[in-house]
Protein backbone atom coordinates (compact mmCIF):
# COMPACT_ATOMS: atom_id res chain seq x y z
CA UNK A 1 0.00 0.00 0.00
CA UNK A 2 1.26 3.22 -1.07
CA UNK A 3 1.12 6.67 1.14
CA UNK A 4 -0.22 9.11 -1.09
CA UNK A 5 -1.11 12.74 -1.04
CA UNK A 6 -3.78 13.63 -3.25
CA UNK A 7 -4.09 17.87 -3.67
CA UNK A 8 -7.72 18.95 -5.33
CA UNK A 9 -9.29 22.01 -5.87
CA UNK A 10 -12.71 19.96 -5.26
CA UNK A 11 -14.20 16.33 -5.61
CA UNK A 12 -17.86 15.50 -6.47
CA UNK A 13 -19.23 12.59 -7.82
CA UNK A 14 -22.64 10.60 -6.90
CA UNK A 15 -23.68 12.95 -4.01
CA UNK A 16 -23.73 15.97 -6.75
CA UNK A 17 -23.78 14.00 -10.08
CA UNK A 18 -22.12 11.07 -10.94
CA UNK A 19 -20.14 7.85 -9.49
CA UNK A 20 -19.12 7.11 -12.75
CA UNK A 21 -16.92 10.27 -13.54
CA UNK A 22 -13.06 10.37 -13.56
CA UNK A 23 -13.20 12.92 -10.71
CA UNK A 24 -15.03 11.14 -8.10
CA UNK A 25 -13.63 7.56 -9.42
CA UNK A 26 -9.96 8.70 -9.18
CA UNK A 27 -9.88 9.66 -5.54
CA UNK A 28 -12.06 6.85 -4.89
CA UNK A 29 -9.22 4.87 -5.91
CA UNK A 30 -6.73 6.46 -3.98
CA UNK A 31 -8.51 6.19 -0.91
CA UNK A 32 -9.63 2.83 -1.23
CA UNK A 33 -6.68 0.92 -2.93
CA UNK A 34 -4.21 3.02 -1.07
CA UNK A 35 -3.28 5.29 2.16
CA UNK A 36 -4.59 8.96 1.14
CA UNK A 37 -4.82 11.83 2.93
CA UNK A 38 -6.84 14.42 0.68
CA UNK A 39 -5.99 17.96 0.43
CA UNK A 40 -9.21 19.75 -0.66
CA UNK A 41 -9.52 23.71 -1.23
CA UNK A 42 -13.44 23.26 -0.97
CA UNK A 43 -15.03 20.88 1.65
CA UNK A 44 -15.71 17.18 0.54
CA UNK A 45 -19.42 15.61 0.53
CA UNK A 46 -19.04 12.17 -0.44
CA UNK A 47 -19.54 9.69 2.01
CA UNK A 48 -17.15 6.98 0.44
CA UNK A 49 -14.01 9.41 0.45
CA UNK A 50 -14.39 10.73 3.58
CA UNK A 51 -14.62 7.66 5.23
CA UNK A 52 -11.74 5.70 3.43
CA UNK A 53 -9.33 8.86 3.58
CA UNK A 54 -7.79 11.69 6.04
CA UNK A 55 -9.48 14.65 4.22
CA UNK A 56 -8.16 18.25 5.19
CA UNK A 57 -9.19 21.49 4.14
CA UNK A 58 -8.30 24.74 4.75
CA UNK A 59 -10.63 27.29 6.99
CA UNK A 60 -12.88 30.12 6.32
CA UNK A 61 -15.07 30.89 3.34
CA UNK A 62 -14.71 30.08 -0.08
CA UNK A 63 -11.86 33.67 -0.99
CA UNK A 64 -10.00 32.68 2.10
CA UNK A 65 -9.20 28.92 1.34
CA UNK A 66 -8.55 29.93 -2.23
CA UNK A 67 -6.02 32.33 -0.73
CA UNK A 68 -4.81 29.79 1.90
CA UNK A 69 -4.55 26.44 0.22
CA UNK A 70 -1.16 26.84 -0.74
CA UNK A 71 0.49 27.57 2.37
CA UNK A 72 -1.91 24.91 3.25
CA UNK A 73 -0.86 22.07 1.31
CA UNK A 74 3.10 23.29 1.41
CA UNK A 75 2.19 22.86 5.10
CA UNK A 76 1.02 19.42 4.80
CA UNK A 77 3.62 18.26 2.79
CA UNK A 78 6.75 19.44 4.49
CA UNK A 79 4.80 17.80 7.52
CA UNK A 80 4.61 14.23 5.94
CA UNK A 81 7.86 13.97 3.81
CA UNK A 82 9.19 11.36 5.39
CA UNK A 83 5.87 9.16 5.22
CA UNK A 84 4.78 10.49 1.36
CA UNK A 85 5.41 7.73 -1.31
CA UNK A 86 3.92 10.05 -3.92
CA UNK A 87 1.95 13.12 -4.77
CA UNK A 88 -0.72 13.22 -6.81
CA UNK A 89 -3.06 16.15 -8.28
CA UNK A 90 -6.10 16.74 -10.01
CA UNK A 91 -5.39 19.07 -13.36
CA UNK A 92 -6.56 22.54 -11.63
CA UNK A 93 -3.94 24.88 -11.45
CA UNK A 94 -4.23 26.02 -7.53
CA UNK A 95 -3.76 22.31 -6.94
CA UNK A 96 -0.89 21.86 -9.44
CA UNK A 97 0.96 25.59 -8.00
CA UNK A 98 2.47 24.05 -4.44
CA UNK A 99 3.17 20.61 -5.44
CA UNK A 100 5.11 22.05 -8.85
CA UNK A 101 7.34 24.29 -6.43
CA UNK A 102 7.92 20.78 -4.14
CA UNK A 103 8.63 18.59 -6.94
CA UNK A 104 11.19 20.50 -8.10
CA UNK A 105 12.95 20.37 -5.16
CA UNK A 106 12.33 16.43 -5.49
CA UNK A 107 10.01 16.33 -2.99
CA UNK A 108 8.16 12.33 -4.01
CA UNK A 109 7.37 11.71 -7.64
CA UNK A 110 3.42 13.43 -8.90
CA UNK A 111 1.22 11.62 -10.86
CA UNK A 112 -1.54 14.13 -12.67
CA UNK A 113 -5.41 12.84 -13.08
CA UNK A 114 -6.78 14.75 -16.06
CA UNK A 115 -10.23 14.28 -16.51
CA UNK A 116 -10.44 16.20 -19.74
CA UNK A 117 -8.14 16.41 -22.77
CA UNK A 118 -5.64 19.10 -21.79
CA UNK A 119 -5.20 20.04 -25.57
CA UNK A 120 -6.92 23.28 -25.61
CA UNK A 121 -10.09 22.15 -26.87
CA UNK A 122 -12.24 22.86 -23.49
CA UNK A 123 -15.74 25.02 -23.41
CA UNK A 124 -15.51 28.32 -24.92
CA UNK A 125 -18.54 29.54 -23.80
CA UNK A 126 -17.12 29.14 -20.35
CA UNK A 127 -14.44 31.99 -21.81
CA UNK A 128 -17.17 33.99 -23.68
CA UNK A 129 -19.14 35.26 -20.22
CA UNK A 130 -15.72 35.76 -18.53
CA UNK A 131 -15.21 39.72 -18.63
CA UNK A 132 -11.34 40.92 -18.83
CA UNK A 133 -10.85 41.54 -15.47
CA UNK A 134 -9.37 39.34 -11.85
CA UNK A 135 -11.84 36.35 -13.33
CA UNK A 136 -10.17 35.99 -16.28
CA UNK A 137 -6.59 37.28 -15.58
CA UNK A 138 -6.95 33.89 -12.63
CA UNK A 139 -8.17 31.51 -15.31
CA UNK A 140 -5.76 32.30 -17.66
CA UNK A 141 -2.68 32.08 -14.87
CA UNK A 142 -4.60 28.75 -13.84
CA UNK A 143 -4.38 27.27 -17.57
CA UNK A 144 -0.91 28.60 -17.78
CA UNK A 145 0.42 27.21 -14.32
CA UNK A 146 -1.63 23.64 -15.23
CA UNK A 147 0.55 23.57 -18.29
CA UNK A 148 3.50 23.62 -16.59
CA UNK A 149 2.30 20.62 -14.60
CA UNK A 150 1.49 18.88 -17.52
CA UNK A 151 5.36 19.25 -19.09
CA UNK A 152 6.89 18.67 -16.02
CA UNK A 153 4.67 15.73 -13.97
CA UNK A 154 6.11 12.21 -13.99
CA UNK A 155 2.64 10.62 -14.90
CA UNK A 156 -0.39 12.29 -15.86
CA UNK A 157 -3.16 10.34 -16.69
CA UNK A 158 -5.82 11.58 -19.21
CA UNK A 159 -9.00 10.65 -20.96
CA UNK A 160 -7.30 10.91 -24.88
CA UNK A 161 -4.68 10.58 -26.76
CA UNK A 162 -2.58 14.42 -26.66
CA UNK A 163 -0.13 14.95 -28.59
CA UNK A 164 1.30 17.57 -26.13
CA UNK A 165 2.27 15.04 -23.77
CA UNK A 166 5.37 12.28 -24.26
CA UNK A 167 3.80 8.25 -24.53
CA UNK A 168 6.38 7.93 -21.74
CA UNK A 169 4.86 10.15 -19.15
CA UNK A 170 0.91 9.28 -19.88
CA UNK A 171 -1.80 6.82 -18.94
CA UNK A 172 -4.74 7.22 -21.02
CA UNK A 173 -8.08 6.14 -19.59
CA UNK A 174 -10.84 7.32 -22.20
CA UNK A 175 -13.36 7.45 -19.01
CA UNK A 176 -15.50 4.70 -17.84
CA UNK A 177 -19.00 3.75 -15.75
CA UNK A 178 -18.90 2.75 -12.15
CA UNK A 179 -20.42 -0.55 -13.00
CA UNK A 180 -21.27 -1.76 -9.76
CA UNK A 181 -23.55 0.75 -9.01
CA UNK A 182 -25.39 0.22 -12.50
CA UNK A 183 -25.70 -3.76 -11.43
CA UNK A 184 -27.23 -2.85 -8.12
CA UNK A 185 -29.62 -0.50 -9.67
CA UNK A 186 -29.97 -3.12 -12.53
CA UNK A 187 -30.93 -5.96 -9.66
CA UNK A 188 -33.86 -3.55 -8.33
CA UNK A 189 -35.46 -2.65 -11.34
CA UNK A 190 -37.71 -4.73 -13.87
CA UNK A 191 -37.63 -3.18 -17.15
CA UNK A 192 -41.22 -2.04 -17.91
CA UNK A 193 -42.73 -3.85 -20.92
CA UNK A 194 -44.94 -1.11 -23.47
CA UNK A 195 -46.07 -1.04 -26.72
CA UNK A 196 -44.42 2.51 -26.79
CA UNK A 197 -40.90 3.02 -27.65
CA UNK A 198 -39.40 4.91 -24.53
CA UNK A 199 -37.26 7.91 -25.31
CA UNK A 200 -34.49 8.97 -22.82
CA UNK A 201 -32.10 12.11 -22.28
CA UNK A 202 -30.19 12.68 -19.61
CA UNK A 203 -28.67 15.52 -18.82
CA UNK A 204 -28.77 19.76 -18.76
CA UNK A 205 -31.79 21.34 -21.13
CA UNK A 206 -29.47 23.75 -22.58
CA UNK A 207 -29.45 25.20 -26.16
CA UNK A 208 -25.45 24.12 -26.50
CA UNK A 209 -26.56 20.57 -25.89
CA UNK A 210 -28.67 20.57 -28.51
CA UNK A 211 -32.15 20.34 -26.87
CA UNK A 212 -33.79 22.14 -29.57
CA UNK A 213 -32.82 19.27 -32.14
CA UNK A 214 -33.98 16.58 -30.35
CA UNK A 215 -37.50 18.58 -29.70
CA UNK A 216 -37.56 19.57 -33.36
CA UNK A 217 -36.73 15.33 -34.15
CA UNK A 218 -39.14 14.33 -32.08
CA UNK A 219 -41.54 16.60 -33.88
CA UNK A 220 -40.28 14.44 -37.23
CA UNK A 221 -40.35 10.97 -35.77
CA UNK A 222 -43.04 8.45 -37.07
CA UNK A 223 -42.97 6.04 -35.13
CA UNK A 224 -44.32 5.39 -31.64
CA UNK A 225 -42.69 6.54 -29.17
CA UNK A 226 -42.74 8.96 -25.95
CA UNK A 227 -40.07 10.98 -24.38
CA UNK A 228 -37.98 11.50 -20.90
CA UNK A 229 -36.32 14.18 -20.29
CA UNK A 230 -33.92 13.72 -16.85
CA UNK A 231 -31.37 17.03 -15.92
CA UNK A 232 -31.86 20.63 -15.00
CA UNK A 233 -34.10 23.27 -16.11
CA UNK A 234 -32.77 25.69 -18.65
CA UNK A 235 -33.41 28.06 -15.68
CA UNK A 236 -30.93 26.18 -13.88
CA UNK A 237 -27.81 27.17 -15.93
CA UNK A 238 -28.23 30.84 -14.94
CA UNK A 239 -29.43 33.73 -16.88
CA UNK A 240 -27.50 33.31 -20.28
CA UNK A 241 -28.73 29.79 -20.41
CA UNK A 242 -31.89 30.31 -20.35
CA UNK A 243 -31.52 33.57 -22.37
CA UNK A 244 -30.57 31.23 -25.59
CA UNK A 245 -33.04 28.58 -24.65
CA UNK A 246 -35.81 31.63 -25.10
CA UNK A 247 -34.20 32.61 -28.16
CA UNK A 248 -34.05 29.49 -29.72
CA UNK A 249 -35.98 26.78 -28.45
CA UNK A 250 -39.20 28.41 -26.77
CA UNK A 251 -39.86 30.83 -24.01
CA UNK A 252 -39.97 27.87 -21.65
CA UNK A 253 -39.03 24.46 -21.05
CA UNK A 254 -42.99 23.51 -20.06
CA UNK A 255 -44.18 25.55 -24.04
CA UNK A 256 -42.01 23.89 -25.75
CA UNK A 257 -42.83 20.19 -23.61
CA UNK A 258 -46.78 20.80 -24.50
CA UNK A 259 -46.30 21.92 -27.98
CA UNK A 260 -44.39 18.31 -28.96
CA UNK A 261 -46.74 15.80 -30.57
CA UNK A 262 -45.31 12.82 -28.35
CA UNK A 263 -45.49 12.15 -24.78
CA UNK A 264 -43.26 13.97 -22.66
CA UNK A 265 -42.03 13.75 -18.94
CA UNK A 266 -39.74 15.85 -17.17
CA UNK A 267 -38.64 14.15 -14.38
CA UNK A 268 -36.09 17.55 -13.40
CA UNK A 269 -32.89 16.43 -11.86
CA UNK A 270 -32.84 13.34 -10.24
CA UNK A 271 -30.26 11.23 -7.59
CA UNK A 272 -27.62 9.43 -10.06
CA UNK A 273 -29.24 5.78 -8.68
CA UNK A 274 -32.68 7.06 -9.49
CA UNK A 275 -31.31 8.67 -13.23
CA UNK A 276 -29.82 4.76 -13.51
CA UNK A 277 -33.70 3.76 -12.91
CA UNK A 278 -34.79 5.71 -15.93
CA UNK A 279 -31.93 4.69 -17.98
CA UNK A 280 -32.98 0.83 -17.22
CA UNK A 281 -36.58 1.23 -17.83
CA UNK A 282 -35.76 2.79 -21.58
CA UNK A 283 -35.22 1.97 -24.68
CA UNK A 284 -33.36 4.58 -27.05
CA UNK A 285 -30.62 6.77 -24.86
CA UNK A 286 -30.03 10.13 -26.66
CA UNK A 287 -26.35 11.61 -26.19
CA UNK A 288 -26.12 15.17 -29.07
CA UNK A 289 -22.51 16.68 -29.40
CA UNK A 290 -23.06 19.84 -30.65
CA UNK A 291 -19.35 20.65 -30.98
CA UNK A 292 -19.83 23.65 -33.10
CA UNK A 293 -21.76 25.34 -30.67
CA UNK A 294 -18.50 26.52 -28.34
CA UNK A 295 -17.85 23.37 -27.35
CA UNK A 296 -15.04 21.86 -29.40
CA UNK A 297 -13.99 19.82 -26.51
CA UNK A 298 -17.11 17.42 -27.60
CA UNK A 299 -15.14 15.90 -30.55
CA UNK A 300 -12.72 14.41 -28.11
CA UNK A 301 -14.93 13.42 -24.65
CA UNK A 302 -16.24 10.11 -24.26
CA UNK A 303 -19.62 11.22 -22.28
CA UNK A 304 -20.28 9.29 -19.38
CA UNK A 305 -24.07 9.25 -19.96
CA UNK A 306 -23.02 6.60 -23.10
CA UNK A 307 -21.23 4.74 -20.68
CA UNK A 308 -24.13 4.33 -18.71
CA UNK A 309 -26.46 3.65 -21.24
CA UNK A 310 -24.55 1.25 -22.58
CA UNK A 311 -24.10 -0.32 -19.34
CA UNK A 312 -27.94 -0.45 -18.57
CA UNK A 313 -28.64 -1.96 -22.06
CA UNK A 314 -29.82 0.85 -23.89
CA UNK A 315 -29.69 1.49 -27.65
CA UNK A 316 -28.04 4.79 -27.81
CA UNK A 317 -28.50 7.46 -30.79
CA UNK A 318 -25.60 10.12 -30.75
CA UNK A 319 -23.57 12.16 -32.42
CA UNK A 320 -20.51 10.84 -34.76
CA UNK A 321 -17.57 11.82 -33.45
CA UNK A 322 -14.16 10.23 -33.38
CA UNK A 323 -14.44 9.32 -29.34
CA UNK A 324 -18.21 7.91 -29.51
CA UNK A 325 -17.16 6.20 -32.94
CA UNK A 326 -15.00 3.63 -30.76
CA UNK A 327 -17.99 3.00 -28.34
CA UNK A 328 -21.13 2.58 -30.58
CA UNK A 329 -21.69 0.98 -34.43
CA UNK A 330 -23.65 2.50 -37.41
CA UNK A 331 -27.03 2.29 -36.19
CA UNK A 332 -26.84 4.21 -33.55
CA UNK A 333 -24.87 7.21 -34.49
CA UNK A 334 -26.03 10.34 -36.55
CA UNK A 335 -23.07 12.36 -39.05
CA UNK A 336 -24.92 15.54 -37.91
CA UNK A 337 -26.70 17.22 -35.40
CA UNK A 338 -29.97 17.60 -37.98
CA UNK A 339 -32.91 16.48 -36.45
CA UNK A 340 -34.22 14.79 -40.22
CA UNK A 341 -30.77 12.65 -39.11
CA UNK A 342 -31.89 12.28 -35.66
CA UNK A 343 -35.61 11.82 -36.52
CA UNK A 344 -34.68 8.73 -38.90
CA UNK A 345 -32.36 6.98 -36.46
CA UNK A 346 -34.35 6.79 -33.72
CA UNK A 347 -37.12 5.78 -35.68
CA UNK A 348 -34.95 3.04 -37.34
CA UNK A 349 -34.05 1.84 -33.71
CA UNK A 350 -38.20 2.15 -32.27
CA UNK A 351 -39.50 -0.05 -35.55
CA UNK A 352 -36.39 -2.49 -35.26
CA UNK A 353 -37.15 -4.34 -32.06
CA UNK A 354 -34.29 -6.88 -33.30
CA UNK A 355 -32.10 -4.43 -34.12
CA UNK A 356 -32.60 -2.58 -30.73
CA UNK A 357 -31.46 -5.73 -29.40
CA UNK A 358 -28.54 -6.69 -31.37
CA UNK A 359 -27.48 -2.30 -29.84
CA UNK A 360 -28.39 -3.64 -26.48
CA UNK A 361 -26.33 -6.55 -26.58
CA UNK A 362 -23.53 -4.98 -28.29
CA UNK A 363 -23.04 -2.28 -25.98
CA UNK A 364 -23.23 -4.61 -22.66
CA UNK A 365 -20.55 -6.44 -24.01
CA UNK A 366 -18.21 -3.46 -25.21
CA UNK A 367 -19.02 -1.47 -21.87
CA UNK A 368 -17.51 -4.44 -20.09
CA UNK A 369 -13.83 -3.01 -20.27
CA UNK A 370 -14.61 0.42 -19.57
CA UNK A 371 -16.09 -0.54 -16.51
CA UNK A 372 -14.23 1.33 -13.12
CA UNK A 373 -12.89 -1.78 -11.25
CA UNK A 374 -11.32 -3.17 -14.64
CA UNK A 375 -9.60 0.68 -15.52
CA UNK A 376 -8.72 0.19 -11.43
CA UNK A 377 -5.92 -2.34 -12.92
CA UNK A 378 -4.47 0.32 -15.27
CA UNK A 379 -4.14 3.29 -12.52
CA UNK A 380 -2.54 1.15 -10.34
CA UNK A 381 0.19 0.05 -13.16
CA UNK A 382 0.67 3.66 -13.50
CA UNK A 383 1.24 4.56 -9.98
CA UNK A 384 3.52 1.11 -9.17
CA UNK A 385 6.04 2.20 -11.58
CA UNK A 386 6.37 5.81 -10.59
CA UNK A 387 7.05 4.67 -6.79
CA UNK A 388 9.43 1.98 -7.80
CA UNK A 389 11.03 4.29 -10.38
CA UNK A 390 11.71 7.09 -7.55
CA UNK A 391 15.21 7.60 -6.51
CA UNK A 392 15.96 9.03 -2.74
CA UNK A 393 16.15 12.61 -2.68
CA UNK A 394 16.69 15.56 -0.72
CA UNK A 395 14.36 18.50 -0.13
CA UNK A 396 13.69 21.83 2.15
CA UNK A 397 14.22 20.40 5.13
CA UNK A 398 16.15 17.41 5.13
CA UNK A 399 16.38 13.99 3.11
CA UNK A 400 13.57 11.40 2.42
CA UNK A 401 14.39 7.66 3.32
CA UNK A 402 12.74 4.55 0.88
Amino acid sequence: MVEIKYVTSGIVGPSDVSSSISNYQFPKFLTTEHSTTVLSRTPVQEPEIITEATVKTPPGNAYVRAILFPFFVAFHLLRSQRETDLVTTDRSGDAILPVAVFHRLGFAPWVIFCADSPDGRENKRARVNLKLGISLLHTRLMQRIAWYGYRHADRVILSDESSAIAESRKTVIKGGVDCETVEHVTETIDRAESDTVRVLYVGNMYYHRAIDVLFDALESCESDVELVLVGPSPEGGGPSNMQEFVEHVAPSLEARIESLPVNCEYRGKLPHEAALAEMVDADIGMCLLPYKRGMPHFLDSYPIKIFEYMATETAVVATRTPATSELLDDPQLVSENDSEAVADTIDSLADDEELREQCRTRNREVVESHCWNTLWSQIDDAIASEVENDEPTVVVTGSRSR
